[in-house]
């Protein structure tokens, strides 16, 4: 066999994929689709997207250099299976299982599917899709699933050529601001204030704060969403108080959680912020190359039981607003590997308290007689991950949440508690006039 195409894992690749050597790191996604949908379309429509794309047929391997992306040389295709319905979560099932069962990164390709149906000449589909997150970010996964909705809907057929182009890592386009010297001295003073803030807050949160889940666990899922005119009115009352809605979504997760499972007296805690780096990359990378360019930010506020949600809103976004300026994105994913080899080794604290990546407004226009009906979006959690993570979006003018907590952590009513505390804290503040 010739040598295959390949190249080195990139600096926060690697944390995924170190990452994912502890606990299933994967990124599941599940479509629901009205409409005739033909499972040979289907089939067409996946090797048609491996054709396109050169990640979806790649394995990770080993190598006394370090992890490399290499080709599958026999173009294994991605494998799906079909299930039928039994239960309107019957897809909830086939995501949690998902997010539970790991790749093996040395055989290709690194994503898998899975369709459930009411059988034989039904029109409700739900389509779930699981990666190993270090292929794809939120922007690859919206451009896969529009191409998959048009192939689908077109009977799968093309005659286009195979990629064997591999996009390249995020830290091989960095900003010329963040090389060579300048980004020692970035790098050495990020590294000192993430020191400081780690110190302090393992002093204050002493004997409180979640520490990495011992035992057995399963990764259990719980989507909500608001209905149109609430999540207007909320992107409207963002807007007037000039804050993200990112911002306003972690602060409301952020005081429901502390309210449901911290005591009342102020307490630091952390949370997570994912910024998307294909804009900032030298040149940008565009949103329709498939892989992952995004990095994890660990932040820190203060707050207690009556912290004012729009207060703490306005701390979140001025402090996301200093890192993404001070280009900390690109430290922090430069540094993602010692931080997790660091973490793993200790497990003496979670990553933070909370995680919420928002992906703004995601629209999947109809494709022939199939129709997008939902969008449903949930990253693996892990031993050392958020006590309460959720993805949002804006989808059919709705704001839809998609939580993961562990069982280990807390049982389905007091997650959904924490779910409705953060509806009825939105749906209040966003009715309240400026």
């Amino acid at each position: 066999m010739g040598s295959r195409e390949s190249r080195p894992l990139g600096d926060f690749e690697r944390t995924q994929q170190l990452t994912s050597e502890v606990h299933p790191f994967n990124l599941v996604i599940c479509l629901g689709l009205a409409g005739k949908l033909d499972e040979r379309s289907l089939t067409g429509a996946l090797e048609v997207l491996q054709r396109r794309h050169a990640l979806l047929r790649s394995r990770i391997a080993g190598g006394r250099h370090g992890p490399r992306f290499e080709l599958d040389d026999d173009r294994t295709p991605v494998p799906w299976r079909r299930v039928d319905r039994d239960g309107r979560d019957r897809w909830e099932l086939e995501v949690e299982s998902e997010l539970e069962r790991p790749f093996e990164p040395e055989a290709a390709p690194l994503a898998r599917a899975c369709l459930v149906s009411d059988g034989d000449g039904g029109e409700r589909h739900e389509i779930v899709l699981a990666f190993h997150h270090a292929i794809v970010d939120a922007v690859a996964v919206t451009t896969v699933l529009r191409s998959l909705l048009d192939l689908a809907a077109s009977g799968g057929r093309s005659t286009e050529s195979w990629s064997s182009v591999l996009p390249r890592a995020a830290d091989e386009s960095l900003p010329a601001s963040h090389r060579g010297l300048g980004a020692r001295w970035s790098s050495g003073s990020f590294l000192a204030r993430q020191m400081v803030d780690e110190l302090g807050y393992r002093w204050r949160t002493r004997g409180v704060r979640a520490r990495s889940a011992i035992g057995p666990f399963r990764c259990r899922v719980l989507s909500w969403s608001l209905d149109e005119s609430e999540t207007t009115r909320l992107v409207r009352t963002t807007r007037r108080r000039r804050v993200s809605v990112w911002s306003a979504l972690n602060a409301a997760m952020l005081l429901c959680v502390a309210r449901r499972r911290y005591s009342s007296g102020p307490l630091p805690h952390r949370y997570l912020a994912f910024p998307l780096l294909r804009p900032y990359l030298d040149p940008p990378v565009p949103d329709d190359v498939v892989a992952s360019y995004f990095s994890i930010l660990r932040l820190m506020v203060t707050l207690d039981h009556d912290t004012d949600l729009w207060q703490l809103a306005r701390a979140i976004h001025d402090q996301s607003d200093r890192a993404a300026k001070g280009g900390e994105q690109f430290v922090s994913s430069r540094w993602g590997e010692m931080s997790m080899k660091t973490l793993l080794s200790q497990r003496v604290t979670r990553m933070s308290t909370i995680a919420l990546n928002y992906s703004g407004a995601v629209e999947l226009a109809a494709a022939g007689d199939l129709v997008a009906e939902s969008l449903h979006a949930f990253v693996s959690n892990f031993p050392l991950g958020p006590e309460y993570t959720a993805q949002a979006r804006v989808f059919r003018r709705r704001l839809w949440f998609d939580v993961l907590y562990l069982d280990s952590d807390m049982d389905e009513p007091e997650a959904r508690a924490i779910s409705d505390d953060m509806g009825e804290l939105l749906g209040q503040a966003s009715r309240v006039t400026t």
